[in-house]
């Protein structure tokens, strides 16, 4: 046997071939973190916005026709932020907003005809996150103060200059009768009212109001407001009378008309064609439009105000206790709710249909919207953007719906979300980042339907793909953070209608309710294994370090109380982490390994204390992997003897009364891997030499356990059975490189299929072997799936698409996963399209012959008639209850459902169609001819 092997070696050839690509889909779980769109500004269809998709905070635009997103450039070319201000300015057809490429305050642009984005000027100042800009477009120019200085841009970069014959801006420009109004001072005047015509020569004080130097804009005390055609302001004069003032930048016509008190508070608001202006004196609520006959008190006693906002011809007054709202007339109400919440507002909606309110000192307070007469509910949480963007029947914003909290973070998806108010349906619009990893794992099957763990935000949580392939999201609120991907563990166990989740915590979320919970184990017990006993009791391994005991837990799935089945004293803790694989399940009960002071010890258990018995003690050491498996009623382990691994024995216990017989000793090293096939139980040991691997098999008695070949392969791993040949994977020769093996449980039938030997060609290291249509599907090191149909030197690299372009690298980075059922490839990939690592999953594939019935094993399903040209019966010999038939043409895509066995495709159009059949145990696959 050696000599062959070494002659297949010589001689292997490798056969790549090329096939039609799959069509396959992405399936996100993991949305975070958020792109947190700021800024939004609409322009005809489209949105521009400032967001984080992977680059730092960019330009984007977003097209509200196509839901098609763009970043606009990455300016710095790099992942560091490049918006300086989250804010951008319309002027004609161009978008500007400040950004950098060195640090500096910059000024760009983008044309929204052109798509041409422009740096208009550096003003060559350094830019610091602690610097403030103020900015607006005020006559068609865009006025920016900056280190209170005042820069105007008519969007070229020789018009875009500082009107340097003033300091000292203030953060107040305000648009009037054509010119802007600033606070600001000179060598000649201290700070005053000044006006511009947006050049330096057209810049002028409006009235020294405190002759000479002094000043008669006074710090803390600077309000500006343009309002009834006029600027109304703060000001005091050489008398140190301080008053309101207004003027319509005239010197003769800047009068003051009303003397403040002390106790005068006065509010930062932008005021959109309302026609008065809103202050308190000691508490009370005053009005003025202006003049000195307009000024007037209209409320008493008003609670204190947070902020006032412009909606529908009203003032909204945001106090501590109430959310009132000022008339034309000046009447004073609040805002009444059938809810009995406090509101706050945000903000109103672009074209102004729409207020948008938050709960009052709520941080995670969803939004509201109020139409004048309705108040709006949404289910999207309210961020610090204050743009509301109207657009055909809806309203488009930034906000989140999901969130988790690390300690004391809380983290938010935050991306551009949408309501319509009509329908009262809150959706999100576009996703925009995509860079976390859902890395999904621990796939299984419960009733037809895939479920599995991925990662939400840093936690993992469970999720299901249904028949139709949605990802339904079963779990929230579960707060483990990784999967152990290097020590083999059962982080994910099921038991009845329950998936039990475990890391350094104990999840259950029941698969019916899709309802999740927390349990915690006893306090300082560690979780070193769960194991689902039966449909309504798992068990559970702990080890306690603080008094170094091992205990066995039962745990009812519809209980939070743990019931102590077991404990043992342990000597030195071996240094693993949840290793709990090692056990073998029969219907009566569990067996798993035990450490009693340094003893290894065998125990069974139902979940029951009295059924909770130890079976024998063994010489291994716990660390090394004993349960081979069960072979009819035989528990068959291995007793790897510490003393230079010479002298391993082969047992079974009888699980029917618990007796444990000794099979074979004199084995080099039984490594723990297995697999059944021809009524035996094959597994595999070191030869004597101590290097290579020999196959050995047993019935469970000495006569029945024979050597099957010593080969020139070594680690197996990934056993899978697929068709009568069970595969694996294994270091082959001299080289040591992994390859890919199959065997039938005879030498002659044990073979080398891949050498992983063919530098450039096939990747090293093979994992996650998987079988579909009698082929074995695996990834390689080279980042790519490929199938095998067993035959020697046989490779096929199978291809995908999505979205209608083929998957290849460098379009992604890696290949992690891999998991086939129901004839449909699952598979993750990291970093494709700046996704970070999340399932794809395949339409279905179809590789049977035509013919009148399927069999699979002694299975057999029965159509007829077929060819069909109106209706057919489909059923089963083996006893089983057909739940769900579903239909899919000859490119994969699903046609109809029937949950019946006469089904009519009396419309279908003819040609071939595939059936996935779904039993109330199985699931099979068949092909239908329609006439």
């Amino acid at each position: 046997m050696k000599k062959n092997l070494q002659i297949l070696f010589t001689f292997f050839i490798v056969l790549i071939k090329s096939q039609s690509p799959i069509n396959s889909y992405i399936k996100e779980t993991n949305f975070f973190p958020g792109s947190e769109p700021s800024g939004l500004i609409q322009f005809g269809d489209n949105l521009i916005f400032a967001a984080n998709t992977t680059y730092g905070f960019e330009p984007h635009k977003y097209n509200l026709q196509t839901n098609s997103a763009e970043m606009i450039q990455n300016i710095n070319n790099g992942f560091a932020d490049s918006i300086i201000k989250k804010e951008f300015y319309k002027i004609g057809s161009s978008v500007y907003y400040f950004a950098t490429d060195n640090s500096n305050l910059q000024l760009w642009s983008t044309n929204l005809t052109t798509n041409v984005t422009t740096k208009i000027k550096d003003l060559n100042i350094y830019y610091s996150n602690t610097n403030n800009i103020i900015a607006k477009v005020l006559n068609n120019k865009l006025y920016f103060v900056f280190q209170q200085k005042l820069y105007v841009s008519d969007g070229t970069a020789t018009g875009t200059i500082q009107i340097n014959n003033v300091t000292n801006v203030g953060n107040y420009i305000f648009e009037n009768n054509g010119f802007v109004y600033f606070f600001g001072n000179n060598n000649n005047y201290g700070r005053e009212i000044w006006k511009t015509d947006g050049s330096v020569a057209g810049t002028t004080v409006v009235k020294d109001i405190n002759p000479g130097t002094a000043s008669s804009i006074i710090f803390g005390n600077e309000k500006m407001y343009q309002f009834s055609n006029k600027i109304v302001f703060i000001a005091m004069d050489g008398n140190s009378n301080l008053g309101l003032w207004s003027t319509d930048g005239s010197s003769i016509n800047t009068t003051s008309f009303y003397t403040l008190s002390n106790n005068s508070i006065f509010y930062d608001f932008d005021f959109q064609n309302y026609d008065k202006l809103l202050f308190t004196v000691n508490g009370n609520l005053w009005k003025t439009d202006g003049t000195s006959m307009g000024t007037n008190l209209i409320y008493t006693s008003i609670p204190p105000i947070n902020k006032l906002t412009y909606y529908k011809n009203k003032i909204y007054i945001d106090t501590t206790s109430n959310l009132f709202y000022v008339n034309q007339y000046d009447q004073v109400n609040f805002l009444t709710n059938s809810v009995g919440t406090l509101f706050q507002t945000i903000s109103p909606s672009n074209n102004g249909n729409y207020l948008a309110l938050r709960e009052y000192n709520n941080n995670s307070s969803p939004i509201y919207f109020f139409d004048n007469s309705n108040l709006l509910q949404t289910n999207i949480k309210f961020t610090n953007d204050t743009k509301f963007i109207e657009y055909q029947n809806r309203l488009i914003f930034s906000g989140y719906i999901e969130s988790y909290q690390d300690f004391s973070t809380t983290y938010k998806n935050t991306e551009l979300f949408s309501y319509d108010p009509l329908n009262n349906v809150s959706k999100i619009e576009k996703d925009l980042s995509n860079g976390s990893s859902g890395a999904p794992r621990n796939y299984t099957e419960i009733n037809g339907e895939v479920y599995f763990q991925s990662r939400d935000g840093y936690y993992y949580q469970i999720y299901k793909l249904d028949s139709n392939n949605n990802v339904v999201k079963l779990s929230g609120n579960l707060a483990d953070d990784f999967i152990n991907d290097t020590v083999e563990f059962n982080s994910l166990i099921v038991s009845g209608n329950f998936i039990f989740f475990h890391n350094n915590k104990l999840y259950r979320t029941n698969i019916i309710t899709h309802s999740s919970e927390q349990i915690s184990p006893p306090v300082n017990e560690k979780i070193y294994g769960t194991y689902a006993v039966s449909n309504n009791k798992i068990i559970m391994k702990t080890f306690n370090n603080t008094d170094n005991y091992m205990r066995i837990w039962s745990l009812e799935n519809s209980s939070t109380n743990f019931s102590l089945l077991l404990e043992k004293h342990v000597n030195n803790m071996p240094s693993l982490s949840n290793v709990d694989k090692d056990f073998v399940k029969t219907d009566s009960g569990i067996y798993f390994k035990m450490l009693n002071n340094s003893t290894t010890e065998i125990w069974k258990s139902d979940g029951t204390l009295n059924n909770t018995i130890e079976i024998t003690d063994i010489g291994s050491i716990y660390a090394f992997k004993s349960f081979l498996g069960s072979l009819g009623n035989k528990v068959i382990y291995a007793n790897n003897l510490s003393t230079g691994l010479q002298n391993s024995e082969l047992y079974y216990i009888n699980d029917s009364n618990n007796q444990n017989f000794l099979i074979k000793n004199n084995y080099r090293f039984i490594d723990g891997n297995s697999f059944v096939a021809n009524n035996k139980l094959y597994f595999f040991t070191s030869n004597s030499n101590g290097f290579y691997t020999e196959i050995h098999s047993t019935d469970g008695t000495l006569q029945g356990s024979q050597l099957i070949t010593t080969s020139f392969f070594t680690g197996e791993n990934y056993i899978t059975k697929c068709g009568n040949q069970n595969y694996f994977i294994g270091k082959s020769g001299g080289n040591q490189i992994h390859g890919i093996f199959k065997t039938d449980g005879t030498a002659a039938g044990t073979s080398l299929v891949i050498d992983g030997y063919q530098p450039g060609v096939i990747g090293q290291n093979f994992t996650s072997l998987n079988c579909l249509n009698n082929e074995i599907y695996a990834i390689d090191s080279m980042q790519r799936i490929f199938k095998t149909n067993g035959n020697v030197g046989n490779y096929q690299q199978v291809s995908f698409t999505i979205d209608n372009q083929l998957l290849q690298q460098p379009n992604y980075t890696w290949i992690k996963s891999l998991y086939i059922h129901n004839s449909k490839i699952y598979f993750s990939v990291d970093q494709y399209k700046n996704h970070g690592e999340e399932l794809f999953i395949t339409d279905t594939i179809n590789t049977l012959s035509v013919s009148d019935d399927h069999v699979i094993g002694h299975d057999r399903i029965l159509i007829y008639p077929n060819p069909v040209a109106n209706e057919f019966n489909i059923k089963l010999n083996n006893g089983e209850k057909i739940l769900k038939v579903l239909i899919y043409d000859a490119n994969g895509r699903m046609i109809s459902t029937h949950h019946n066995t006469l089904i009519n495709v009396q419309n279908l159009s003819a040609g071939i169609y595939f059936l996935n059949v779904f039993t109330n145990l199985n699931s099979y696959n068949s092909k239908l001819i329609k006439k």
